[in-house]
């Protein structure tokens, strides 16, 4: 069987072309679900705000964290169904300005992570134990009591870890395009990838550095230079607007950036299996 290769750099490049261009309409439909989602995993993970929620019983806390937590998940699948759908299955993008869809699309896709976490856990955990033994419980006083074998064992745990975690990413999109929680079909179309697919998520991340980078350089000179000539809301020698326009402008390119990234990211498995997929039809 001929093991299809991933085409790296096209696939990077087609993802940052694809939120570029796409970047308002994505916007729209998902500052609703990914800002919901924000707040209820800010409630999940954060004691204080759940507590205040449920009162003082511990029975409350843990009911607030659970809803809180399967709310963010369950939002954020929105939306990255959402991304998914218009790229494999060449959906228009939705209309609305308060996006929400709750299918058994989204569903899995929440789903789905949980249930291929669980395998690299348990390989993890497998290796650990083979390695370890009756010790895998007990702490070493520092790093020079731990055997050399027991840290290979460790590191090698770590790397089938990493590998088989990788190998199963594009279970996301096949969720989409195939209706299935595709585990299976994810391990055979990588097959011979695990560099290639790393390597288009750093692409792909090295690209957007670049830019912001440049971007902040720009930023930068543009408010040294408004300080310096007397800008109306810079006064010469900076103060307090022209911190408050750097702090205000620090944050809009951190939000934007964030934003960019996700849909790149989320569009870089998409993209992958394209690729693997029609080479392997």
């Amino acid at each position: 069987m001929t093991i299809t290769k991933l085409p790296v750099g096209n696939v990077a490049s087609q993802s940052l072309n694809f939120a570029w261009s796409n970047f308002g309409t994505l916007l729209r439909i998902g500052w609703f679900p990914l800002l919901a989602s924000a707040i209820f995993s800010a409630v999940a993970n954060f004691p204080s705000l759940a507590n205040d929620a449920a009162g003082t019983t511990v029975g409350g806390y843990a009911i607030v964290v659970l809803l809180a937590g399967i709310g963010a998940t369950v939002l954020w699948a929105m939306f990255a169904v959402a991304v998914h759908r218009m790229i494999l299955l060449d959906e228009p993008a939705s209309d609305e300005w308060f996006y929400l869809r709750f299918t058994g699309q989204e569903i899995r896709y929440a789903i789905a992570p949980f249930l291929i976490g669980l395998i690299p856990i348990l390989v993890l955990i497998g290796v650990v134990v083979l390695f370890f033994g009756a010790d895998v419980i007990s702490v070493p006083e520092s790093r020079a009591d731990t055997p050399a074998i027991q840290l290979l064992g460790l590191f090698l745990g770590i790397a089938l870890f990493v590998y088989v975690a990788v190998r199963l990413i594009l279970v996301m999109p096949i969720i989409v395009a195939e209706g299935k929680i595709g585990i299976r079909r994810a391990w055979s179309i990588s097959k011979g990838n695990f560099w290639r697919l790393i390597g288009a998520h750093l692409l792909m991340g090295m690209a957007i550095i670049i830019f912001v980078l440049v971007f902040g350089l720009l930023a930068a000179f543009g408010v040294y230079i408004g300080s310096s000539v007397g800008f109306p809301i810079m006064p010469i020698g900076g103060g307090l607007p022209a911190i408050a326009l750097t702090v205000l402008g620090g944050i809009i390119s951190y939000l934007f950036l964030a934003f960019f990234g996700t849909v790149a990211s989320l569009a870089v498995l998409s993209y992958s299996y394209k690729a693997l997929s029609e080479s392997d039809a």
